[in-house]
């Protein structure tokens, strides 16, 4: 069905500015979306910039040339060259389902060749339809609307599985750091990983599947699709991008069996020690310290790799050698996870 058949109205956003412009004292209260693909779409928090956001909530989102789709719920302001589909039956329990529709549509979009409104326009895309008493299709609204609650319900089911009841630790351990070296090569240095490179995959020749593909993306922990492909790597291995989206160095911690590309390095833990907790620091820390090193012109090489260091925890063994502190990680994450997850559960409390 054409986009114009499913939406009410398809407008450029109103009364857009730079971000750099904007004025930042204040309480921030008022999202700015951007044409980004991370974080829904939002480039910033504002305080009120002395008008009233133009842009009420309850629509979709999409950057002309960057292609990035989200529904936003509340009123926003925006950068430049974002598009804003609005429908009367558009909620946040629909919103969604509409998103994912509308990203399966972006990829024919690029530069040069963006999401104007007349491209849009003449977009068709696949929704659910009923017929009406003048055998006229028309978006089937309350279908999409039940889909979206029993997505939700079950979304909102898995989070509670993921959670852990029993976090209620709330003291940081102390811990002491000193650096070391990140691949371990027997015979030469010890290391936290054995490394590996992913097998490349080009999109023409990947197809839709239930397999993590992790790529080289920042955003969504480097998944970049769901692939019928096998896993080349199992459950609680770290990832860590060689060459991507200005993501050079970014690691991520994969909970998942997973297959991945060759702009991705994959890091397999030397000890059954290292807990996901443990690793979600280590996450944090190879980011950290390796964000700011590498990038394009410098990549993050299998050879440079294994000449680098970071900090890390560190406590003595029985036989008075320095060893990476697993347990003293272990038990700092899981206090880091239950601060992180009592917001969670008290939002998650509320929803009836």
């Amino acid at each position: 069905m054409l986009i114009t058949d499913v939406f009410e109205t398809i407008k450029a956003a109103g009364k857009w500015f730079d971000l750099s412009k904007a004025h930042r004292g204040g309480e921030r209260q008022t999202p700015y979306v951007a044409r980004t693909g991370e974080n829904n779409g939002l480039g910033a928090i504002l305080p009120d910039q002395g008008f009233d956001a133009p842009n009420p909530g309850k629509a979709i989102t999409i950057g002309v040339s960057t292609s990035t789709v989200f529904y936003q719920p509340v009123s926003f302001y925006t950068s430049k060259e974002i598009q804003v589909l609005r429908h009367a039956e558009l909620s946040a329990v629909n919103g969604p389902i509409l998103v994912t529709i509308l990203r399966e549509q972006m990829s024919k979009f690029q530069w040069g060749n963006g999401a104007s409104l007349e491209r849009l326009k003449a977009t068709r895309i696949m929704v659910p339809v009923m017929t009406d008493a003048d055998d006229a299709q028309r978006v089937d609204w309350a279908g999409l609307t039940r889909l979206g609650e029993e997505l939700f319900d079950a979304a909102v089911a898995k989070s509670h599985v993921v959670r852990r009841a029993d976090l209620g630790e709330d003291l940081l351990p102390d811990l002491n750091f000193e650096p070391m070296f990140v691949v371990d090569v027997p015979g030469r240095q010890g290391g936290l990983f054995r490394a590996h490179k992913g097998r490349r995959l080009i999109t023409a020749h990947r197809k839709r599947g239930n397999m993590p593909f992790v790529a080289g993306s920042r955003g969504n922990n480097s998944i970049v699709d769901f692939a019928d492909v096998p896993a080349l790597f199992p459950a609680g291995w770290l990832t860590l991008i060689y060459n991507g989206d200005g993501g050079t160095g970014h690691a991520k911690y994969q909970p998942a069996p997973f297959s991945a590309s060759d702009d991705v390095i994959v890091l397999e833990p030397i000890t059954g020690e290292a807990s996901e907790e443990a690793l979600l620091l280590i996450v944090s820390m190879l980011t950290h310290q390796c964000v700011p090193k590498f990038g394009f012109g410098y990549k993050l090489t299998l050879h440079r790799l294994g000449r680098q260091k970071i900090l890390v925890p560190v406590t003595t063994n029985s036989s008075g050698e320095q060893v990476v502190d697993w347990v003293g990680m272990r038990l700092y994450g899981r206090v880091l996870r239950a601060r992180a997850e009592r917001p969670m559960s008290a939002v998650l409390g509320a929803i009836p």
